[in-house]
């Protein structure tokens, strides 16, 4: 199959929908390795994303003479939605998350003939961040190297009493078995037009904040709404796993962090303090991006490629 809602990129790459023992698909896009890869990168999307999103990003790895793998995660984009209706962003927990990721790294990735002998790197934004640590607390040994882009490590509510009412009312509304349903303040964004989130959270190119528009306007069935209960309760979980003492110390390969210093989503200060102490890390942060780093300014942008190429060539 070909890339239908994808603009040109270097190379044709390929979709395919891997089914599952539980019977979901998991839509997942390749660019294997060719004679002159220099490695292979496995693209981690965040919340509510898809591989469309990272159109830009892949052309730019694809460009440098590397292999790229990504996928929709569950729940997300055209992959298996765990609910009716499709505008809800719901997940029973994180470890479905991972169980995918694995899937798709064993089943198409690692099992690459052209792939073999080359380094791996695992590279993931936000939620996609979040997911990809864990899965290398889990899985060691398959990743050479990995980047992480503003890492939900905690979310920004406000502040302290508003984080502990959210919490606890999230707590709650699971207890009642509330979990499909939206969490306060959540949509489907449908209502007088498609909405996505405020372009000043996530990122200083207007340009860029748009094409995502068009992306819905030609695929509908891309676009993901607001978080629910059960959504919110899984990611509180999972937070809470990689905030336990010492769980940093069996995670060390090499970490590139990325991290956003006007992140209005995520508080970039808990991700630096949770990784300051680890030699395996290093940490860089672009003082004036917002919490997409990846879709931001050429200015940042171009930092950010520069950081990530020095980084995988050492």
């Amino acid at each position: 199959m070909t890339w239908e809602t994808f603009p040109v990129l270097e190379r044709t790459g390929q979709i395919e929908f891997l089914e599952k023992a539980d019977g979901s698909r998991l839509r997942v896009g390749m660019w294997p390795a060719t004679t002159n890869s220099k490695g292979v990168i496995v693209l981690v999307s965040g919340f509510r994303e898809y591989m469309e999103k990272y159109s830009e990003l892949i052309d730019d790895f694809l460009k440098k003479g590397f292999a790229v793998y990504a996928m929709d995660n569950r729940g997300q984009g055209l992959s298996h939605r765990l609910v009716d209706n499709r505008h809800k962003s719901y997940i029973d927990n994180f470890e479905s998350y991972l169980d995918d990721l694995h899937f798709y790294v064993k089943t198409k990735i690692t099992s690459e003939k052209a792939n073999e002998g080359l380094p791996l790197f695992l590279m993931g934004h936000s939620m996609g961040g979040h997911i990809s640590l864990r899965y290398l607390h889990d899985h060691p040994g398959i990743f050479d190297k990995a980047v992480l882009m503003a890492p939900m490590i905690r979310v920004d509510l406000g502040n302290k009493v508003r984080d502990l009412i959210t919490k606890a009312v999230v707590r709650i509304m699971q207890a009642m078995g509330l979990s499909k349903q939206f969490a306060p303040g959540e949509g489907d964004g449908m209502e007088g037009g498609r909405r996505m989130i405020d372009r000043n959270i996530l990122t200083h190119d207007k340009e860029r904040y748009d094409v995502e528009e068009k992306i819905f306007e030609k695929t509908p069935d891309l676009y993901t709404g607001g978080a629910t209960i059960g959504w919110m309760a899984a990611a509180m979980d999972s937070m809470n796993k990689i905030h336990a003492p010492n769980y940093m110390n069996d995670v060390s390969l090499p970490l590139l962090i990325c991290v956003a210093g006007e992140d209005k989503l995520l508080h970039s200060s808990a991700t630096e303090k949770l990784m300051m102490d680890h030699d395996n890390c290093k940490i860089v942060r672009f003082e004036h991006a917002y919490h997409e780093i990846y879709q931001e300014t050429d200015e940042i942008r171009n930092r950010l490629l520069k950081e990530i190429d020095d980084f995988l060539a050492v």
